[in-house]
């Protein structure tokens, strides 16, 4: 969650400098966007792995996982185009220039390309909901009697020695 919320951080940052204004700024904090996604993702990715086979919400969370993957990986991908495209026009007076038009459809397709991977953004912290919500249910099962009872879990009380 602290990866996450560091590249939350970093977007609200990107609506603040905009590219024309603060140019070093946007795009130093788009780095750092995508950068603090991917570590959370590995991180995520990571967990995801460690889970016993027979754990309860394991197929859900396996969906998650896979969504995590492909947002990150397609958010990737969008950054990349992003700069390739930025890079096609680099020169600070392009305005000025017998290229404007194509410019200014190279740095608009490069916008869009930007605000695409917000919205990736977006659907990554709906996939952290959902392992949320499922942790919720989770651990209404693992704290119930029933399974306490059966000795599927034990409590706190089994591990100092007193009797469930």
């Amino acid at each position: 969650m602290l990866f996450a919320t560091i590249a939350c951080a970093a977007l609200i940052g990107l609506s603040i400098f905009d590219a024309l204004n603060h140019s070093t700024i946007h795009w130093t904090l788009t780095l750092v966007f995508m950068g603090f996604l991917a570590i959370s993702t590995i991180f995520t990715a990571a967990e995801f792995r460690r889970l016993r086979d027979d754990h309860d919400g394991r197929p859900a969370l396996r969906k998650s996982y896979y969504a995590k993957i492909f947002v990150v990986l397609f958010a990737i991908a969008t950054v990349i185009a992003m700069i390739i495209l930025m890079s096609l026009c680099r020169e600070s007076n392009w305005r000025e220039t017998a290229d404007a038009a194509r410019c200014n459809a190279t740095h608009s397709a490069a916008a869009v390309c930007e605000w695409v991977v917000a919205c990736l953004f977006d659907v990554y912290l709906l996939t952290i909901v959902v392992d949320l919500r499922q942790s919720v249910y989770t651990s209404k099962q693992y704290m119930s009697g029933s399974d306490v009872a059966a000795g599927r879990r034990q409590s706190s009380h089994a591990t100092l020695g007193r009797r469930v």
